[in-house]
This record gives structure tokens, C-alpha cells and sequence, in this order.
């Protein structure tokens, strides 16, 4: 059947004998069936080709590989960095263990035990005792003889030790030289190649320390220098700043209240492509969790063809220069946002000057609208970190209350369906949203991304999100609407 026959066939069901007075709220909508039968045929010949969807899908699937391989990749540097870490503090250990006496050998002068010391010191005192009572007695007898029998060689500048103005400082020199009878040669020169080495070796660990220091900022690692405590390294805690913009798709979500639906116009509102800005800030409670708040836009559009059997009001009618009657009409259209109020000036623009539609009478229109909805809010985020390298996955979840800063409904095209009224041309003068919006909705908001780091302050972050109202945006008798989008957060994080 032709759409001319069907819509035919619906005015003669529905308008004959009618010519009532226009309905109270200014508009009709004919049952199920005859919506369904217009509809279809129409979206027959107008359902626009989706391949926007198409592409969206396949680009986010391409960047959704895209991460996960710079992901592996990075697993991999980071699988390598820790074998060379645990390298390098295995070198540190051996190095500090093969170094170890070496503070003691310095302590000592020549890497004699305290034992030896305390041994050679008693011994010598014991010996000049003996040695000066011989010689109080025996003149011919010498302290060379006396060092001669516990093997001493006399040192340079010797002196008779016989005197008595010299037996102290005897003493005290016997005594030292006892000591080094204890101490070979080769002990000397080892404590000494010990101690060059451990001079070294203070330069050598902090230049390993410092190149694991800056291999990778992000690693934390724990390096046992002294056997009493360790040494950390960690990325130093930054205030977070981020700085995102994305493209948002936006649909809603409609609850009906009562059984009688009258409002069958939500089939052909469509979502539409807008956009949100945020900046975020908060405070990093440790390398993996963050909390973070700000300020964020969000602006949610949409666009809506209607097909509406409109029962019109007359509001004037004018008669132009050639004869033709311009007439005025205006009715309430519904939204899901709304009724919206619309001015349409209607004229003739045929030869044969039809004669102009009664008012009260029922004839279908199909109106392209607009609404534009922004709002401006305040997010409070809990963030979630995984992965270490130069890709981090993020996990963030969290409410925003939002404030509504304007609601917009616009018409864009109407146009005569039937017949009588192709030949006409129709004039947008006026239209507007009469049902105020809530002015505060609060949202709840899920995402799941990476971030790529750039350098060791700017990130590259992407975070596909998931938005929806859980306060409904619009709420009266017939409906309640409540908004849902996803976007692709496309944004700068800095660590100020």
C-alpha cells in the first residue's frame, strides 16, 4: 500500500465527522497500529546509513590494541630492568662483604687482632722489668743485649737505656717496637692494598647508585648498603593536575509512569555527538591510589525527528499580495526533555490556493528538533593504578553533581506528510522549552584506561568512560528521563 493510501486511510479513520475543538494540551497521537504503519515506511526510506558507528568501534578496538602491545612491551623493559637490578645489588653486596675488614685494618694501623696488641704490650713491659733490675746490678750488661735475646733489633737513634734519665723513654719505645715484631711484612702491605681498595670502592657504589637511581623513576627498590639499614628509591609523591577533553555519545534512558503512553515521539530521537572538558586535581596516597576533584562540562545533545498527527490552534491568517493565505499556527511538541513550544507560519504556495485546514483538524507533521543540554559539575574520583613502565593501566570510579547552566531545544525543519499540505512551505518563527529541567542532577561516572608517559612530569592519558544520571535530569506525570554517554577521555596529566 502506498504511504499516500495509508495515511489516507488514517485521516478517514480518525477525522471522520470529527471537527472538534483542539485537544486540551494542543496536540493528538493516533493509536499503536497507525504509528507503526507511518513510521515504518518512513524510516524505510530515511534510516541513514550507521557507518560512524562502524568506524568509532573499529578505532577504539585499534586503540584498545594499540595500548595493550605498548603494555606487553613494556612488561618486558620492565622484566629486564629488574634482572639488572638485582645484578647490580648483588655486585653491591659482594663488593661491601669483600670490604668489610677493611675498617678495622685502619682502625689498627697494621690489621693486628686486639688481642695481639693487649699479648705484645704485656710481654714487653714484663721484659723491660726484668731487663732494668739486671742492669741496676750490671753495668757491662746493655739493653741491646736485653733486646737482642727477645730478638728486637735496636732502632735508629739508639740510645743506652741503662740511664735512668732514659729508662722511661726506653720503655715506652720497646714498647712500640714489640708490637711490630708481632706484624709480617706482608700483613703491613695488605692492610694497606685493603684500605686503597676501600677508598675506591666508596667511589664505586655511589656511582652504581646513582646509575639505578635514574635508570627508572617509577621502579621502587630496596638496596641493603650497611647491615644495619637500607637505602630507598622510590618516584617522589607529586600534586596530580590533569587537563582532559573528549568527544561524548549520549543517549537517554525513559521511564514511563502510566499505562496509557501517549508519547511514542522517543523511536525516532537519535543520540547525538557533543563534547566535555574537566580539570582534575587531588592528593596521591600512595604510588597506585589517588583521589581526585575538580571541575567538569559536560554538554549532551541530541537530535529528534518527530512524526505527529498535530491537532493546530489558529492563532492569525493573512492573505498576501497574490491571494494565498499565510496562516499561523503554534503548538506544544514532546519531548523526552519536555514539552517544547513551536510557531510555525504555514502558506500556500500553490496555484490551485487550497483552501486552508480547519482549525481543530488533525493532520501529520514531521518536525527535525535539537536539544542542547550543558551543565557544569564537580567530580569526586577514586583512582586505581596497575603496572609499572612506561604504561599504566587506570581504573577510576566515582560521583559528579552536576548543575544545570542551560537547556535548549531547537527546531531545525518541519515539513509537511500529507498531501494537502506538500504544496505548502512552513516557517520556523519560535520555539522553546516550557518545562524547566532539574537544576542539579547527580551522575555517576566508571572508567578504565592507560596512560602513557611521556617524560617523568607529562602523561598521555586515555580513559574510555561510562557516564549516567542516577537523579533523573527531567522528571513529571508521564516520564522520567535520565541521561547516559560514553566518551573517550583524551587528556594531559602533569605531577606538579
Amino acid at each position: 500500500m502506498e504511504e499516500k493510501d495509508k495515511l489516507d486511510q488514517f485521516f478517514k479513520a480518525r477525522l471522520s465527522g470529527q471537527d472538534a475543538g483542539a485537544s486540551p494540551d494542543g496536540w493528538d497521537v493516533p493509536s499503536d497500529r497507525v504509528w507503526a504503519g507511518i513510521e515504518s515506511e518512513i524510516a524505510d526510506r530515511r534510516q541513514p546509513v550507521v557507518w560512524w558507528r562502524v568506524l568509532l568501534i573499529a578505532l577504539l578496538a585499534l586503540l584498545a590494541l594499540l595500548f595493550a602491545g605498548l603494555w606487553f612491551a613494556s612488561q618486558r623493559q620492565v622484566e629486564q630492568l629488574e634482572k639488572t637490578v638485582a645484578q647490580q645489588r648483588q655486585e653491591i653486596r659482594e663488593i661491601i662483604a669483600a670490604n668489610k675488614p677493611v675498617q678495622s685494618a685502619a682502625d689498627e694501623g697494621a690489621g693486628l687482632a686486639e688481642a695481639d696488641v693487649e699479648t705484645g704490650s704485656a710481654e714487653s713491659e714484663k721484659a723491660f722489668a726484668e731487663g732494668g733490675a739486671a742492669n741496676m746490678g750490671t753495668a757491662d750488661r746493655s739493653s741491646q743485649v736485653i733486646a737482642s735475646d727477645k730478638g728486637i733489633s735496636p732502632p735508629v737513634g739508639y740510645e743506652d737505656l741503662t740511664a735512668p734519665s732514659n729508662f722511661a723513654e726506653g720503655q715506652t719505645n720497646a714498647v712500640a717496637e714489640e708490637g711490630k715484631t708481632e706484624t709480617p711484612e706482608g700483613v703491613v702491605k695488605s692492610g694497606i692494598n685493603e684500605s686503597r681498595q676501600a677508598i675506591a670502592t666508596s667511589v664505586l657504589i655511589p656511582d652504581l647508585w646513582n646509575f639505578l637511581e635514574v635508570d627508572h623513576p617509577d621502579l621502587s627498590v630496596n638496596f641493603d648498603l650497611e647491615p644495619d639499614g637500607s637505602r630507598h628509591v622510590s618516584k617522589a609523591r607529586m600534586l596530580p593536575l590533569e587537563f582532559s577533553f573528549s568527544p561524548v555519545l549520549s543517549d537517554r534512558l525513559l521511564t514511563y509512569k502510566g499505562k496509557d503512553i501517549d508519547t511514542k515521539f522517543e523511536r525516532t530521537e537519535t543520540a547525538g555527538f557533543s563534547w566535555t572538558a574537566s580539570v582534575l586535581t587531588g592528593v596521591q596516597f600512595s604510588d597506585k591510589l589517588r583521589l581526585l576533584t575538580g571541575l567538569d562540562y559536560f554538554s549532551y545533545s541530541q537530535e529528534s525527528t518527530h512524526l505527529m498527527a498535530l491537532r493546530y490552534t489558529l492563532q492569525n491568517s493573512q492573505t498576501d499580495m497574490f491571494g494565498n493565505r499565510i496562516n499561523t499556527y503554534t503548538t506544544d511538541v514532546p519531548t523526552s526533555f519536555g514539552d517544547a513550544s513551536i510557531e510555525i507560519r504555514v502558506a500556500d504556495d500553490g496555484a490551485a490556493n487550497n483552501p486552508d485546514l480547519s482549525e481543530g483538524r488533525l493532520f501529520p507533521v514531521e518536525i527535525t528538533a535539537g536539544t542542547n543540554i550543558r551543565q557544569l559539575g564537580v567530580p569526586l574520583l577514586l583512582e586505581y593504578r596497575s603496572g609499572r613502565g612506561p604504561v599504566q593501566w587506570i581504573s577510576r570510579a566515582g560521583l559528579i553533581g552536576n548543575w544545570i547552566i542551560d537547556g535548549e531545544f531547537s527546531l531545525q525543519r518541519a515539513r509537511g506528510v500529507h498531501p494537502r499540505m506538500q504544496a505548502r512551505s512552513f516557517r520556523i518563527t519560535s520555539d522553546k522549552l516550557t518545562r524547566r529541567l532539574k537544576d542539579f542532577t547527580l551522575d555517576m561516572q566508571l572508567s578504565s584506561g592507560a596512560q602513557l608517559n611521556l617524560n617523568d612530569r607529562i602523561n598521555l592519558t586515555l580513559l574510555p568512560t561510562f557516564r549516567t544520571n542516577l537523579t533523573p535530569i527531567f522528571d513529571n506525570k508521564k516520564l522520567k528521563t535520565n541521561i547516559f554517554s560514553w566518551s573517550l577521555n583524551v587528556g594531559l596529566a602533569f605531577q606538579l
